[in-house]
């Protein structure tokens, strides 16, 4: 009977370290290519299909706009990278919880509140015009919509910083074939 608790506790263990490594490492990576793709992949359920193929287009033109505009400006991705990892997690709440009270009447509205919580050493401004040009009144709603459905402990901040920061890798490989390419 030892034996066989022994067996079971141990497959729970593996089935645990399974669990956080596909959240950890996986999930963003599955998550940050279906926003990338051009066609929605087949492991995407049936019912959420629409709603991502309708921001998945803007959000990857935008990811697109962020790194040229990266590599137009004196900042680096390393540095990008960067403020995302140093952002935390107080600040995000911070500016969702001020996002949710604002009157925003256009995405520059949202980017100046974001600007004030999460902090970089570089001039976040190169990241307005692509913000601006990609962002639409719509998506912010849907996304605010979004983080409303949950508390805030069920925010995970890392695996959205995951996200971001795997969203932002896969165009920059993008970025440097085109380049190449040229």
């Amino acid at each position: 009977m030892k034996k066989l608790l022994g067996w079971i506790l141990a497959i729970l263990i593996i089935f645990a370290i399974a669990g956080i490594v596909l959240y950890k490492y996986y999930l963003p990576q599955m998550i940050a290519e279906v926003v990338v793709a051009e066609e929605t992949p087949a492991y995407v359920p049936k019912a959420i299909q629409q709603r991502v193929t309708k921001y998945k287009a803007p959000l990857s033109k935008a990811a697109t706009d962020v790194v040229r505009e990266i590599h137009e400006s004196d900042v680096s991705l390393d540095q990008v990278f960067h403020a995302i990892d140093q952002a935390e997690e107080h600040d995000i709440h911070m500016a969702l919880a001020e996002l949710r009270k604002a009157e925003l009447k256009k995405p520059n509205d949202a980017f100046n509140i974001a600007k004030k919580y999460i902090k970089a050493d570089f001039d976040v401004e190169v990241l307005r015009e692509p913000f601006n040009k990609h962002v639409d009144m719509d998506m912010i709603r849907v996304a605010l919509k979004k983080t409303d459905q949950y508390n805030e402990d069920a925010l995970d901040a890392d695996l959205i910083k995951a996200v971001i920061k795997n969203i932002l890798l896969q165009k920059e490989k993008e970025f440097t074939k085109e380049t190449a390419k040229e």
